[in-house]
């Protein structure tokens, strides 16, 4: 999550909000955080001239309703290991 605080250049995600509040909602607001980490990666492709994977967003939010985060967390890391690679083309 400080990761991706550095790559936007802002302070949105914290794992202890995330950890609280999910636990508050009864798991709510971590199905709202799989759609607001899949929104991150689309910002910081398209600030990179990266490849941009628009369905990220919708993808992890259907994921995460179904109880599905490990998989949703998994093509969220698969587009991250991109970022690395591409940029090292660049």
């Amino acid at each position: 999550m400080s990761v991706f605080n550095a790559w936007l250049g802002r302070r949105d995600f914290s794992f202890w909000q995330y950890f609280l509040l999910s636990i508050v909602t009864c798991g709510i607001f971590g199905i709202y955080y799989e759609y607001k980490m899949g929104r991150a990666i689309v910002e910081i492709q398209e600030r990179n001239g990266l490849r941009v994977n628009s369905d990220l967003p919708t993808i992890s939010l259907i994921l995460a309703i179904f109880q599905l985060q490990i998989i949703s967390v998994a093509i969220q890391q698969s587009e991250i290991h991109k970022f690395y690679s591409e940029t090292a083309n660049i």
